[in-house]
């Protein structure tokens, strides 16, 4: 209540009302590893004059992750093979005024296994003759700096046996020795295959 007093002795008063603006809980860092599932956060926030809360978040990186508000809560949504740490800032309005909040997300790396893309087919070689295949634009790994390497297996040593030359697959047929016999490819990047 505002009062004002007069020379000649009267008063004047009014009811000033003070609207608040409404308090939103802070959220602590979030960690989830790369490739996870969306997930949600809750937000609890306040207004002690009751006023109608909305709510807005934006992430400072969509390139690692996404984020949007689906009935009250927080999405986030990591993009695929995507890691790093993002600020999420979150806003609370009631009545036009607004509050933020800010918190880290933390998306941890992952080693995603190579790729292999071969597809399967009959290699004609000449008995006796060593053949070699480059095996170098059907490998990769979405993880930089990775060291593949490549393991092949003959299902018949006795027909020709195989080995890798870096990223060049040897066939070397046995003497004399004519027939069918399968190739088993394996990429590893040491950890993942």
């Amino acid at each position: 209540v505002l009062s004002t007093s007069f020379g000649d002795g009267t008063t004047a008063s009014d009811t000033l009302t003070v609207d608040n603006p409404p308090t939103l809980e802070a959220i602590t860092i979030q960690t989830v590893a790369e490739d996870a599932s969306d997930f949600n956060i809750t937000l609890s926030a306040e207004d002690v004059d009751n006023d109608i809360i909305s709510y807005s978040v934006t992430s400072s990186d969509t390139s690692i992750a996404n984020v949007a508000i689906v009935d009250g809560k927080i999405v986030v949504s990591p993009v695929e093979n995507a890691n790093g740490l993002i600020i999420v800032e979150v806003n609370a309005t009631a009545n036009g005024q607004t509050v933020t909040q800010n918190f880290e997300l933390n998306i941890t790396a992952t080693n995603d296994s190579p790729v292999l893309s071969i597809g399967t087919g009959t290699i004609n070689i000449n008995e006796g003759t060593l053949t070699r295949i480059s095996l170098d634009n059907n490998i990769s790994d979405v993880d930089v700096n990775q060291t593949l390497t490549i393991t092949p297996t003959s299902n018949d040593p006795t027909i020709a046996t195989v080995q890798m030359d870096n990223n060049v697959l040897v066939i070397e047929p046995q003497p004399s020795k004519s027939g069918s016999f399968s190739i088993a490819l394996v990429v590893s990047d040491g950890a993942a295959s």
